[in-house]
């Protein structure tokens, strides 16, 4: 528990740097996971 509060401490501060949420993080790694295929806003969601 120790090592995953430290991680997602870690990957916030790095986050804050850029001005970026984890959603805000998460939806072009779903986009880049689609290619080729299409996908509709729904499915970020």
């Amino acid at each position: 528990m120790y090592t995953s509060k430290w991680m997602n401490s870690e990957q916030l501060g790095l986050l804050k740097t850029f001005d970026l949420s984890p959603q805000q993080y998460n939806v072009p790694k779903i986009l880049r996971g689609q290619l080729p295929n299409p996908i509709i806003v729904n499915e970020l969601f």
